[in-house]
């Protein structure tokens, strides 16, 4: 019986090696995710993270509404690129250069009222690096 425990386990590990994962767009996505528990109120004593993404419109929205469960807002405002002139010169020593940060003054006014004293939320800046 372990010869056959031992066949079954490498087709296993074959059938499951040969499948192709899932490749979907931003949008379908995001409409593919389970509807969010209606409760608010935070169910855990472990630290919760959620990034604001740039290609989901209601991220902002979501940290309004489950602001309780969250310990830490991560936006994703910042990008990190190689100077112009770095590149360029072909150089060994790199120059960096930071763009970004709150896209319109909506996303500002918003970061602002979430920073107001009394708010349990913190924010986490995320970096991409380009």
């Amino acid at each position: 019986w372990l010869i056959l425990l031992g066949v079954l386990l490498t087709h296993l590990v074959l059938t499951l090696a040969s499948i192709t994962p899932a490749v979907y767009e931003t949008d379908e996505y995001i409409r593919l995710q389970p509807e969010l528990s209606i409760h608010t109120s935070k169910l855990t004593t472990r630290t919760i993270l959620a990034y604001i993404t740039p290609w989901n419109p209601h991220g902002m929205s979501m940290v309004d509404q489950f602001a309780e469960k969250l310990d830490l807002v991560s936006p994703v405002w910042y990008t990190v690129l190689v100077s112009r002139d770095s590149v360029s010169s072909g150089r060994d020593n790199a120059t960096y250069v930071l763009s970004g940060g709150p896209p319109s003054k909506k996303e500002e006014s918003w970061l602002k009222d979430k920073q107001k004293p009394g708010s349990r939320l913190k924010f986490v800046p995320r970096f991409y690096l380009d």
